[in-house]
């Protein structure tokens, strides 16, 4: 077992994951420390031409596929918008996407949903559901007078009509087509997706990868949010799923998300969100992930999770070990470090995010309506939560196993394919969440990886942070600190490092490991205790002192994965029933420790 010690060079102060996400910027600045010795001098251009060499092919990080791509992308998309509506399926595409599409207003609320609409109050037939669209629209988009103008146009055209199409493409003809609502509707229909399926096109099907509909996946959101000056600015986000032409080859996820400016014309921006290559063999299975990847982009899939959930959820489940969760002044209202998914541990969980949540809004009852779905019925977490608020939801949503498998799957696109690695045997998997006063909530989730090869070993942390009123969302994806084996080569180092530039920042940091042995590493804690220091302590045979309590960490996370250890005789005086001292306790002999095995 080896314990890990800190570099040569003078540690900065490690802040708390709160004030790193506070302070995050989205990229790494500018005097950010080298990260390895092969790195220290080569730039970007540098990291990609050895990154080029070993794998025999031109380069192209992430972002800069984004950009080149985005570009022509907002230029299609605005083109199609830029259309009169006589050029475009607008009247025949509507109704039929009615059936998958949801507008949410800036507060979160869901002001319209057809599934919801048919429960709750079924419409007569296709113009009354058409008129609810266009009032949820026109009421949160424009003014007063222009939203009750549009609404009487419509009444008037489509008084009495028998058929939605032609009646509705009547009215669409008679209206101002540049007011926010019925540029919005333009970016309902089939044909403003298709510069986002053309360039999926140009960097899969005409490399190879033929693809087609995965169908009952397109599913469409309109975001009615807020500028930066109170204006609207709403947002259409279309999701779908394609499917390769030979069965289960590969599947992926990809969404188009159009922000729809106020002040006219459009922005675009396509991602795939998630993919599985379940039938490609090597070498074809790398091949397509390398042609994949830099078009990716996680940042939807988090959304669409967290706003979705519990929907379709079969089990609620915490992927961790060890689970802490803080309340709005930062006690401790859980700590559990051998934390188990049996049924009593999560009910004691959700009560107690409950009551932080309580305590942040005056009136809240979950508490006792956790006991009851608990007490009444078996726990299903599909229907047990749904019964459940949206706010309470989405707390739940942030520490969930799916929300953090996105995170995983997204640091295995950027690292997995040519580094694979596992997760480290016996090192903690930590999740805390931290409940703010105003019911915002904040989750860190901490894990160690282990290279198949035993070349290198790095900590992520995925870290999300949340206002449930309204709801928004963030998330970042980093890596923490990071070790490089002796038969490691240069060259390998540079790739692992450009491979996962993107998750390097500031304070992410390689460190070297130092074997030492278990005894001399207690030493030197027991004898910095007895002189009262807990601060820096050099223990023999490593470069840089560490802290007693960074040390005592490092000790019990490399005894943790031991699959035997021996037991510690822990001595202690006798007290009687009133808490007194025995007068015999110090007669007891002592028992001496059992030899220590090889």
């Amino acid at each position: 077992r080896t314990v890990r010690m800190s570099s040569d060079e003078e540690q900065p102060t490690k802040l708390s994951y709160v004030q790193r996400f506070r302070s995050f910027s989205g990229a790494r600045g500018k005097s950010s420390p080298p990260r390895s010795p092969g790195t220290a001098k080569a730039g970007k251009a540098g990291k990609a031409a050895s990154l080029g060499k070993l794998t025999n092919e031109p380069v192209v990080t992430a972002p800069t596929q984004r950009k080149r791509l985005g570009a022509k992308l907002a230029a299609d998309v605005g083109a199609i918008v830029a259309k009169p509506f006589d050029r475009l399926p607008v009247s025949t595409d509507l109704l039929r996407l009615s059936r998958c599409f949801t507008i949410v207003g800036a507060d979160g609320a869901v002001l319209y949903d057809h599934a919801r609409l048919m429960e709750e109050h079924p419409p007569a037939g296709d113009v009354e559901e058409g008129r609810s669209m266009l009032s949820a629209l026109a009421s949160r988009l424009e003014t007063s007078e222009v939203a009750e103008g549009l609404l009487r146009a419509y009444d008037s055209v489509m008084e009495g009509a028998k058929t939605f199409g032609a009646p509705f493409q009547a009215f669409l003809s008679q209206v101002d087509q540049t007011c926010l609502s019925m540029r919005t509707l333009k970016c309902l229909c089939q044909d403003v997706i298709f510069p986002g399926v053309m360039r999926l096109h140009e960097q899969l099907y005409a490399k190879g990868y033929p693809f087609k509909d995965n169908h009952g996946t397109w599913r469409l959101q309109v975001t009615l949010q807020r500028a930066g000056g109170g204006q609207p600015l709403p947002t259409v986000t279309h999701f779908k799923g394609q499917k390769s032409h030979e069965p289960d080859a590969f599947e992926f996820s990809w969404v188009l998300e159009i922000k729809v400016n106020p002040a006219g014309g459009v922005t675009a921006e396509c991602n795939v969100t998630s993919f599985t290559t379940p039938g490609l063999q090597e070498p074809k299975r790398t091949e397509f992930k390398n042609l994949i990847v830099p078009i990716m982009d996680s940042r939807p899939a988090y959304v669409d999770y967290w706003s979705t959930f519990p929907e379709g959820l079969r089990a609620w489940t915490l992927l961790t070990t060890s689970l802490t969760i803080l309340g709005p002044k930062g006690e401790t209202l859980y700590h559990d470090a051998s934390f188990t998914h049996d049924r009593d541990s999560l009910c004691t969980v959700l009560s107690t995010v409950a009551k932080a949540l309580a305590s942040a809004e005056s009136g809240c009852d979950l508490p006792a309506r956790i006991n009851e779905v608990f007490s009444a019925q078996e726990f299903t977490a599909g229907k047990c939560l749904a019964q459940f608020p949206p706010q309470f939801n989405r707390v739940l949503a942030l520490m969930s196993q799916g929300f953090i498998a996105l995170a995983a799957a997204q640091l295995h696109n950027a690292l997995g394919a040519h580094f694979p690695y596992h997760a480290k045997v016996g090192a903690p998997r930590d999740l805390e969440l931290r409940i703010g006063p105003a019911g915002q909530a904040t989750v860190c989730y901490r894990k160690t990886e282990q290279s198949d090869a035993g070349l290198f070993e790095f900590v992520w942390e995925f870290i999300a942070g949340a206002d449930t009123n309204p709801p928004r969302l963030a998330t970042r994806l980093r890596v923490d600190e990071y070790t490089f084996a002796g038969n490691m080569t240069a060259a390998e180092r540079d790739m692992w490092v450009t491979l996962a530039d993107s998750l390097l920042d500031d304070g992410s940091r390689e460190v070297r490991v130092v074997p030492v042995p278990p005894v001399d590493l207690l030493r030197a804690c027991c004898d910095a205790l007895e002189r009262g220091e807990t601060g820096a302590v050099r223990v023999p045979g490593t470069h840089a002192p560490a802290s007693v309590a960074a040390l005592l960490k490092q000790m019990h996370d490399a005894l943790a994965g031991c699959a035997t250890l021996p037991f510690v005789l822990v001595k202690e005086p006798m007290t009687d029933a009133a808490g007194e001292e025995s007068g015999n306790a110090g007669d007891l002999p002592d028992i001496p420790p059992p030899a220590p095995s090889v």
